[in-house]
């Protein structure tokens, strides 16, 4: 717990939680320092994610964090039963296939073996590997279909 940022710390991991707050629209430019004007970017970032607002790094708000600077696109996606992936991409994917009316569970942004069934059945319906992965071919497919479903 003490290797979590506070205050006044300098680091690769700050620079990281600038970034990723700075492309969510919490802060308006990035810093290398956590300092008041990051501490009011990660309260904004807590109060939208629902969690403690206080305006430090905990275990929550860092785990929060690292799954919401994914988006769609950004990485494959897969069923792993040892570590689940999971973020704001996989979130994104759920919501897009619930909308084309394939039944993945909640939209949690948790790739479990729901989505995994919901994915190959989306690739089985556009005739391309159904292998349960979300990569560029999939992603592909799914970025065609969502221009005639919206």
């Amino acid at each position: 717990m003490n290797d979590l940022p506070k205050l006044g710390d300098r680091s690769g991991a700050i620079e990281l939680i600038s970034n990723t707050l700075l492309r969510l629209g919490f802060i308006s430019s990035p810093s290398d320092i956590f300092d008041e004007k990051l501490t009011q970017g990660v309260k904004a970032f807590q109060q939208d994610r629902g969690l403690t607002v206080n305006g430090l790094i905990n275990e929550i708000t860092a785990r929060s964090l690292e799954e919401a600077r994914f988006r769609l696109g950004d990485r494959v996606l897969v069923f792993n039963t040892t570590a689940l992936m999971r973020g704001d991409d996989v979130a994104n994917l759920q919501d897009r296939l619930i909308q084309m009316g394939f039944n993945c569970g909640k939209v949690d942004g948790v790739y479990e073996i729901t989505t995994e069934n919901a994915v190959k059945e989306f690739q089985k319906s556009v005739g391309i590997l159904s292998d349960g992965r979300c990569g560029p071919a999939t992603l592909i497919s799914l970025m065609r279909l969502a221009k005639t479903v919206s």
